[in-house]
């Protein structure tokens, strides 16, 4: 893993008392303060931004705690309980090839993510809601010319569904998908596919926006910046994500004072 120059584990920014904005934002509640910028008031050169999407720029990992559970609807097979730890860092399809393979359902992967998605569809499409901020975030890197990607290992139409409803999808390079790359975010592969998509611009300078603790180790030791965005369903790997992360937040307000 690479050392970087960028200050690491800076959580959230908070307002000074003359309204001064400083990179140490706000955190989720118990979350401990590591480490400040050495110059509180130093920012990151970014030029290029990649973004996952759930538990992201969207509140929704909450509807995908009992996905593969859905794999089974209508087969009479109970799963194990352990079933969500074992497909967590799988792509939608390498989950359903799994539970296929291992529990002997008599479907085809094609069939098993199209249930799914199904299922999701009106979710994404009218109910999903913003991560708080990210609309301002968004249009402050949109008006600076930073290109912008979303890398998900969501369906792409239901993507596309939840982003154009808050007028988001315009600002995006493309919508980078597993499913169509055939990658997982357990490689690097897919941020440099997405960086592509963006016009490449320097690896240095390009972050990427994650909430899950495998891709941001993928997104680290790819030679990335990283902001890790905290989100419940990962709060047992909160302290090495914060670790890992050069600015760790609660979510996005005011996050453009971070940046230059």
């Amino acid at each position: 893993m690479r050392r970087d120059r960028r200050g690491k584990g800076n959580i959230g920014r908070s307002v000074g008392a003359q309204g001064r904005q400083k990179c140490g934002r706000k955190r989720p509640r118990g979350m401990r303060r590591k480490n400040q910028m050495t110059d509180r008031n130093k920012k990151l050169h970014i030029e290029g931004a990649i973004f996952d999407l759930d538990g992201t720029l969207l509140d929704s990992t909450y509807v995908w705690e009992d996905f593969g559970n859905r794999f089974f609807d209508g087969t009479g097979i109970t799963p194990r309980p352990t079933l969500r730890d074992d497909i967590r860092s799988l792509t939608l399809r390498q989950a359903a090839e799994y539970c296929i393979k291992e529990y002997g359902i008599n479907r085809t992967p094609e069939q098993l993510m199209d249930h799914i998605n199904e299922n999701l569809r009106s979710f994404y499409a009218e109910e999903v809601k913003l991560k708080k901020g990210v609309q301002a975030f968004l249009r402050f890197l949109h008006e600076k010319g930073v290109p912008m990607c979303v890398a998900t290992a969501t369906d792409r139409r239901l993507s596309e569904s939840a982003l154009e409803r808050y007028g988001l999808l315009s600002y995006m390079s493309d919508i980078v998908t597993c499913t169509d790359t055939g990658l997982s975010k357990n490689t690097p592969a897919i941020f440099e596919y997405a960086r592509e998509k963006m016009g490449g611009p320097s690896k240095e300078h390009t972050f990427v926006f994650e909430d899950a603790f495998h891709a941001i180790k993928t997104a680290r030791s790819g030679g990335y910046g990283v902001v890790g965005i905290y989100d419940v369903s990962e709060e047992r790997n909160r302290k090495e994500i914060e670790r890992l992360s050069d600015l760790y937040i609660a979510d996005f307000e005011g996050l453009d004072a971070c940046f230059e």
